[in-house]
């Protein structure tokens, strides 16, 4: 982080964190740190600038604002695809073991929130081809290897393309909220 504490800047409401382009842009050569910014209908208050994302990443964004600072945040929907979940998953901890965690509590949190829509029960739902589960990915795997429908952004394509690294990061997709 170039300026603010990385470990307080998206603590409050209505915070954010400009990349150095987009702090430039609106603020010019003065520090952005506790200047107000209008975005869209809300105020919001500068507490970091990052450095610029670099054009290999996965996210590409010019801020972050507080997740705290969105009401559907707080919705406890569990048949909500609102959010992109990235986990730093501990060494040796196996990945099928916190799947198979995952997917206990979709089937316990999502299941009463499906039958209420759609009047069916999630055994039901998935005998009738009905699939909603959450799936672990390595993050060197999101670009070139990705298992999911939706990503970011458009994967690339590993015949074109070889990389590979040791995985320390993982992609978690479909999930808002999750404490293991």
């Amino acid at each position: 982080m170039l300026e603010g504490d990385p470990s307080t800047a998206l603590q409050e409401p209505n915070t954010i964190v400009l990349t150095r382009s987009s702090a430039t842009k609106h603020f010019g050569v003065q520090s952005a740190i506790g200047k107000s910014l209008k975005l869209n209908s809300d105020d919001f208050v500068v507490t970091g600038v990052v450095e610029n994302v670099p054009h290999n990443s996965h996210v590409h964004f010019d801020y972050i604002a507080s997740l705290v600072s969105r009401k559907d945040s707080r919705d406890d929907s569990w048949v909500s695809n609102n959010y992109w979940t990235y986990l730093l998953m501990s060494d040796g901890a196996a990945v099928p073991d916190v799947e198979r965690t995952l997917n206990v509590m979709v089937r316990k949190f999502s299941g009463p929130q499906i039958k209420a829509a759609l009047q069916v029960s999630f055994e039901d739902f998935e005998k009738n081809g009905g699939r909603y589960r959450f799936g672990l990915q390595a993050l060197t795997d999101v670009h070139l290897r990705s298992k999911f429908d939706i990503e970011l952004e458009p994967p690339g394509d590993i015949v074109s393309t070889c990389s590979a690294r040791s995985p320390s990061w993982l992609s978690l997709s479909r999930v808002s909220t999750t404490r293991i």
